[in-house]
């Protein structure tokens, strides 16, 4: 819940500045690029208005993530469009 609280107040304060999003977050005690790449993942998803923080290495890590299969901590109702179609054709794929 925390979480959430903190990445919303950031989210709202630093909209369209992702460095500034990961300075704070960095001080909040998440160090490595995995951890801030989850927090951002479960607390924020990706949606129009979050599409900012994924712009760059993060976007392309979260990208191969999903197509890794390997989304534990991200909730499939939070993925974007473009990402539940990726998965949805994967388990077809996989049938």
């Amino acid at each position: 819940m925390m979480e959430e609280l903190l990445m919303g107040r950031l989210w709202s304060y630093f909209h369209g500045q992702p460095r500034e999003v990961e300075k704070y977050i960095k001080l909040a005690g998440y160090q490595s690029e995995e951890e801030i790449d989850e927090l951002i993942f479960r607390t924020l998803a990706r949606t129009p208005k979050t599409e900012f923080l994924y712009q760059g290495a993060r976007g392309k890590r979260y990208e191969r993530k999903i197509r890794s299969g390997k989304e534990s901590s991200v909730n499939d109702r939070h993925l974007h469009s473009i990402d539940r179609a990726l998965k949805a054709q994967k388990a077809k794929a996989g049938q």
